[in-house]
């Protein structure tokens, strides 16, 4: 029996059947054995699709490049290496990569309801227990950078699940540091290591991040919301009723990787290793059989083999038997291992040859990160704030202006008549006569009892009496004191300097 559920989101059919059955064990829901219930089952999920549209809003993209520089070594990965084949190898090629990713931070939120087995609170000494419908839930969650399903690959020269599954999620965002600081460390390596440019788009990567969203990942969500309003429960019969994923916000950066070519004992065939620069993570297809394996591989195929032998061949050939059934074993476990190698071969060149050309379409549309967008983003950043500066510098200036106004009204309007005169003139002392008074920056104010006193203690400062031993320069700085004097205490003199009409000879100016 089908149900129909309506939300802001469309309409979603959610199915009894593909409901699953969770229990606890040791604190943990895990989810039971049911065929219908694949990672892949989205049937009662809902995306929304509205968050590819880059020009929204609620989509910000962030073009600041950030980036981790090697933590490891050559030598420290190649041990890794080693210790990943489990023997010795032999190093053939060597590359230090700067890879490019897209981080994204997303928010997953829903609402689901659900069938729960509890204890009876009535019979607390009692096993006895009753199932309970609980109301509608909603649950949201935000979903930072740092998670690997947030990561993506944004480049097509090596295979993005191998170089996703080595480098993402190994590091933590106090790991970043920014591009600028990351090419100075780049370029004090000794062995310098290649910069890969962005390939793959923000659409592209947005379409990889939808399906990352897997049904146990969306249950994982509402147990964590049974756990909180319910505490402890026996059995649960979650029903998802609406999901909803949100990109909210990507970045570009740069991580580490060592990419190898290496040979072993066990196989002459060259391999590609992955190792992550940052953390020493160690991935990549390998040939790999221990000891112990080879021992016990061994051990078991004889002891089989004499034992269902014996009945028919007899003991002494059914010991020659067990004998070359496990010296049998050891080519067979390496023919498996070998299968298995070139299985892993085969799955990475063919998604590295069939990747790129898939997402052909879709890392056309979309945005893909360059240095000239970084440094046009920065300017325009500094042009805003050099923005709000200018815009807090005229408010403050404005806010003056009016405290000014709001003062004078407080005083009942009494302007001092002195102070509606002009004093923005450029030659208001054009023969210097107020500075040798000392009343410069007062020429325009300057009234007759401020001349008198001010020529009064000039030449109380500079009499030849008074200046015993530079009686000349007394002299003739007295004299032009007194000249200064003589004309500015003349009302009619006084004027005519201030217009700038009067000679220094004392006579008025022709051209007035």
């Amino acid at each position: 029996m089908w149900q129909r559920s309506t939300h802001r989101w469309g309409c979603v059919l959610v199915s009894p059947q593909t409901a699953s059955r969770r229990h606890f064990s040791a604190d943990f829901f895990k989810e039971s054995d049911d065929p219908t219930n694949s990672k892949k089952d989205l049937a009662a999920v809902q995306y929304d699709h509205k968050h590819q549209d880059l020009h929204t809003t609620s989509f910000h993209i962030n073009k600041e490049a950030f980036g981790i520089p090697f933590h490891i070594s050559s030598e420290a990965a190649l041990d890794a290496a080693c210790k990943h084949h489990g023997t010795t190898v032999r190093l053939h090629k060597c590359e230090k990569l700067m890879l490019p990713f897209w981080l994204f931070t997303t928010s997953c939120g829903g609402k689901f309801q659900a069938e729960l087995n509890l204890k009876d609170p009535t019979l607390m000494t009692s096993n006895r227990t009753l199932w309970m419908d609980t109301p509608e839930y909603n649950f949201s969650y935000p979903l930072d950078d740092h998670f690997a399903f947030n990561q993506v690959s944004a480049s097509y020269l090596l295979p993005q699940s191998t170089v996703e599954s080595c480098v993402c999620g190994t590091h933590i965002p106090s790991m970043l540091i920014q591009r600028f600081e990351l090419l100075q460390e780049l370029e004090a390596m000794e062995e310098k290591a290649k910069l890969i440019p962005f390939v793959t788009s923000t659409d592209t990567a947005l379409k990889l991040v939808e399906t990352r969203l897997t049904r146990s990942r969306v249950l994982h969500f509402a147990e964590k919301e049974l756990k909180k309003h319910h505490g402890s429960v026996k059995y649960a019969n979650i029903m998802l009723k609406g999901v909803k994923v949100d990109a909210n916000t990507v970045r570009p950066v740069f991580l580490p990787i060592y990419h190898m070519q290496v040979s072993s004992k066990f196989s002459n065939i060259v391999a590609p290793v992955y190792v992550c620069g940052a953390l020493g993570t160690v991935k990549g297809p390998v040939i790999k059989h221990s000891k112990k394996q080879r021992v016990g591989a061994a051990v078991i195929s004889t002891i089989l083999s004499v034992f269902f032998s014996a009945p028919l061949l007899g003991p002494e050939s059914a010991i020659a038997c067990g004998i070359g059934a496990g010296v049998l074993s050891n080519f067979v476990l390496q023919l498996i291992s070998r299968a298995r190698f070139m299985r892993d071969m085969a799955r990475e060149l063919g998604e590295l040859k069939t990747t790129g050309i898939l997402n052909f379409a879709t890392d056309q549309k979309g945005y893909k990160w360059n240095v000239a967008d970084e440094e046009r983003a920065e300017y325009e950043y500094r042009e805003e704030l050099r923005r709000r500066a200018r815009k807090k510098d005229d408010f403050q200036q404005r806010l003056k202006e009016e405290q000014e106004r709001d003062d004078a009204r407080a005083r009942g309007m009494k302007f001092d008549p002195k102070s509606r005169r002009r004093n923005d003139l450029k030659d208001v002392d054009p023969l210097g006569y107020y500075k040798i008074l000392g009343l410069e920056g007062r020429e325009i104010g300057a009234s007759k009892k401020d001349i008198q006193a001010a020529f009064r203690e000039e030449s109380k400062k500079h009499h030849p009496d008074l200046n015993i031993g530079n009686e000349e320069s007394a002299k003739t700085v007295m004299q032009s004191i007194l000249e200064a004097y003589r004309v500015l205490r003349d009302p009619a003199k006084k004027k005519l300097y201030d217009t700038g009409r009067l000679l220094k000879d004392g006579r008025e100016s022709p051209s007035s």
